[in-house]
């Protein structure tokens, strides 16, 4: 079994849950993804995309996402979804008892089409 690929802005999502979108709207989806490293680097990388974010939804029913960080481009297997944002920012913590230092980390991505 292959595992996919996930990337967001180039840097690697590490041994990824299976995905699980939930669609928002018509024109946008909200992703998060349980992952483990034992390379921090890898979480402070996506730290340093992520910022403060809302997520607003207008009586129209559209949802305008903002955040203080970046936009960028989720990459899932071969397929690139642009205008996503991380929100909640990047909740992490230490694995006990593993014998060497692992760290679980949580990430959710949000997409608007319409920006």
């Amino acid at each position: 079994m292959t595992l996919t690929e996930i990337a967001f802005n180039d840097v690697p999502l590490r041994r990824p849950t299976p995905v699980r979108p939930l669609v928002v709207g018509d024109c946008s989806f909200e992703v998060t993804f349980d992952c483990l490293t034992n390379d921090f680097d890898d979480i402070k990388n996506l730290i340093a995309f992520a910022g403060i974010a809302n997520k607003f939804t207008l009586l129209s029913g559209k949802t305008i996402i903002q955040t203080t960080g970046t936009i960028g481009d989720l990459d899932i297997g071969e397929d690139t979804y642009g205008n996503c944002a991380i929100i909640g920012g990047v909740q992490y913590n230490e694995v006990p008892g593993t014998g060497m230092t692992w760290w679980r980390y949580r990430v959710s991505f949000a997409q608007d089409t319409s920006l």
